[in-house]
């Protein structure tokens, strides 16, 4: 399910942060993708280097988030 900033608040546990900045076709710079989570923590992706399809980065994505989620239910 997509979740967009009108169906989910900002200060849910499972808000994910995501900005996009489209490179120019020509451009030597490597992408890279950064996906903040809530309390400040931070997944930085070099997508071109390890060549990653929409699938891995989901599946990426969703592991941190797992695990920072246990990590949040074992703080409390």
């Amino acid at each position: 399910m997509l979740r967009t900033p009108n169906t989910i608040p900002t200060s849910s546990p499972n808000h994910i942060d995501i900005k996009v900045k489209q490179l120019p076709r020509n451009s030597t710079e490597s992408p890279t993708m950064t996906v903040g989570f809530k309390g400040g923590k931070e997944l930085t992706l070099d997508v071109g280097k390890r060549g990653l399809k929409i699938g891995d980065v989901i599946e990426e994505v969703s592991r941190v988030g797992r695990a920072l989620q246990r990590e949040a239910s074992l703080n409390n």
